[in-house]
């Protein structure tokens, strides 16, 4: 639904969006500039069964007979006048704690550190700095990749893979064991696993690092799993 900034007080009149903030009784509402092939804003609301108090990040909201209220985040105010859609994500994606999203139009909100700097979409599955493994949910939906229960195992990635520069990690709903299996886990781009240490561990044994390796392609083994292949860079075609 489409919405107009104004400079003082966010108004919030999408029927739907106000039944939710009811059904949760949330009393609170937090603004978070988030970027994911385009630049969004993901208004969350705390858990109050863990947050004892409540940060200034937090403001106080209050429902009229039609409509809800709060003060307009610092940030949005010199756009005043301009036009934003407020929509809620899919559920498969989006944030246990994420109240709505907004989506500027016409401008954004997002201070790149660099000048002239882009951010590009990436579509495929990475390695995050932090050691993460994504699979983004522009390959999910291209790949029909149910996401219920989904793991990843990267117990094909044996010795001879790795010294030959590559990362084979399968995606599978079946069980499959080892510590080189790990849960995967909605995440605001998609879906990740939680750090691969144990991959990590085993890529510096033989003088290589996780961040260097980046996606080459999808296969299929024989049991219709989807089996992603990480190259490691500067390595030549794997013979």
């Amino acid at each position: 639904m489409i919405h107009k900034i104004q400079s003082k007080n966010f108004i919030i009149d999408d029927v739907l969006i106000i039944d939710f903030l009811r059904s949760k009784s949330i009393e609170h509402l937090r603004f978070n500039i988030a970027f994911d092939n385009i630049t969004y804003i993901s208004v969350q609301f705390p858990n109050y069964d863990k947050l004892l108090v409540l940060g200034k990040s937090w403001q106080k909201i209050t429902y009229g007979r039609r409509k809800v209220y709060i003060r307009t985040p610092s940030f949005l105010r010199k756009y005043s006048g301009k036009e934003i859609e407020i929509y809620k994500e899919n559920e498969e994606f989006s944030d246990k704690f994420e109240a709505f999203r907004i989506k500027p139009i016409g401008f954004s909100p997002y201070k790149f550190k660099e000048k002239n700097s882009i951010r590009i979409p990436i579509n495929f599955p990475y390695f995050s700095h932090s050691g993460y493994f994504v699979v983004t949910k522009n390959y999910i939906t291209e790949h029909s990749i149910s996401i219920n229960n989904l793991i990843v195992s990267f117990n094909k990635t044996d010795l001879h893979i790795i010294q030959s520069g590559f990362i084979f990690c399968t995606l599978m709903h079946s069980p499959d064991s080892g510590e080189l299996v790990s849960q995967l886990v909605r995440y605001s781009n998609g879906l990740r696993t939680t750090k691969l240490n144990k991959l990590i561990n085993i890529l510096l044994l033989n003088g290589k690092q996780l961040n260097n390796y980046s996606y080459l392609t999808t296969i299929k083994d024989k049991s219709k799993h989807e089996i992603i292949i990480f190259k490691e860079k500067d390595i030549d075609d794997f013979r």
